[in-house]
């Protein structure tokens, strides 16, 4: 028995250490340049990670409309980001079978330049599933590839375990991030689909004042949509659905196309006369039915701080019991400024500090534990 466990040790430190990875520095690193990115990180260099030549991500690309019967992707290209330049690098567009990678559609070598690679196809690949594979070489000096916290399931590298390479995803070596890859093209959709792309009030917010709003559309489909409409949907604390706003679109949607409202006087926003917080619910719908997940794909709330002090002063609100207080302001101690104003708010009636206004605005945000801390209108815990 004791030999068998001697053969089995190898096979769990390869495991174990097939990868490893350092802290990077949690920048942000941006979309720009082109029109539709697919990818599963969250846009910014949390991990960098060294130990493997071969890394890949799988893109089921039927997630993102579960609704859905028929889901396809124009792979145009791929857009690849890296924490240091230098190196030469292997890539390639992959079919899939049962979940491996299978068929090679296509496959270029590229010179790191920068930090962003963004690479063009020869030539357009539909499919519903996709794997984009990179051969880098990495060591612990120089040569990383980063990643963002996520799920990890969708990201893999090459693991050797004894004499056989296989993929392995890095949630199964339990990391718990995603790959900085993504591909560059467009969904093929059988049905129409609009995508609210983004949302905002353009104008100062102050009390009493007035705003206008500005967001970009685009129309994934091959249809023409004719009659499209965002339904605005204003809440704050202690107002619940005080108002609702209509907004036609006032001319036709082409297919494949944006379509950007800009600030205008068509519409004005009148915002509340005492200093409050208010939150925006932009709802997008046509006279075709969405038959996506709509709440993904056609809504944003955003939350805005309507206070006699313009920005830059930005508000932290703490949601806890009496005895967290302590912990929880050592912790934001060092990150406070003149700009940070902090409240904090005890919404369990049990606690001692407790009090009915806490609780309102504990259950206005939508919380259902402590602690929570929430920056600008977001919950950040």
């Amino acid at each position: 028995m004791q030999k068998r466990y001697w053969l089995i040790l190898p096979f769990i430190f390869g495991l174990l250490y097939a990868i490893q990875c350092v802290s990077a520095d949690g920048r942000a690193i941006g979309d720009s340049s082109r029109e539709y990115h697919y990818h599963y990180h969250s846009e910014s260099n949390d991990l960098n990670f060294f130990g493997a030549n071969r890394w890949a991500v799988r893109f089921n690309l039927r997630n993102a409309y579960p609704g859905l019967s028929a889901v396809n992707f124009r792979a145009q290209g791929a857009r690849l980001w890296f924490p240091f330049s230098g190196g030469t690098l292997g890539v390639e567009l992959r079919a899939d079978a049962a979940g491996d990678p299978a068929d090679l559609l296509t496959s270029q070598s590229i010179d790191v330049t920068g930090n962003q690679i963004d690479i063009t196809f020869e030539s357009e690949h539909i499919a519903e599933t996709f794997w984009l594979m990179v051969d880098y070489s990495t060591n612990s000096s120089n040569r990383f590839v980063a990643a963002s916290v996520g799920g990890g399931t969708h990201s893999y590298f090459m693991n050797q375990v004894g004499n056989i390479q296989q993929l392995s995803s890095f949630a199964t070596a339990g990391y718990a991030c995603e790959l900085l890859f993504g591909l560059l093209g467009e969904f093929s959709l059988g049905e129409t689909d609009l995508q609210l792309c983004d949302f905002d009030l353009d104008g100062v917010l102050l009390p009493a004042g007035q705003v206008k709003p500005a967001f970009r559309i685009y129309n994934h489909s091959d249809n023409i949509v004719s009659n499209a409409n965002l339904r605005l949907i204003l809440s704050r604390p202690g107002f619940s659905q005080y108002d609702t706003l209509n907004v036609a679109i006032p001319q036709s949607l082409a297919p494949r196309d944006f379509y950007e409202h800009l600030a205008s006087s068509d519409l004005l926003i009148d915002l509340p006369d005492e200093p409050t917080q208010l939150r925006i619910e932009a709802v997008l719908s046509s006279e075709f039915a969405e038959n996506d997940t709509l709440l993904a794909n056609n809504k944003i709330v955003g939350n805005y701080q309507v206070f006699s002090d313009e920005s830059p002063v930005d508000l932290i609100e703490n949601f806890m019991r009496e005895d967290e207080s302590t912990v929880i302001h050592s912790i934001q101690e060092p990150y406070l400024s003149d700009t940070l104003h902090t409240l904090n708010y005890y919404p369990i009636l049990s606690d001692p500090l407790a009090n009915l206004p806490s609780m309102q605005r504990f259950n206005w945000y939508g919380f259902n534990s402590v602690p929570r801390t929430v920056v600008e209108g977001a919950s950040a815990l």
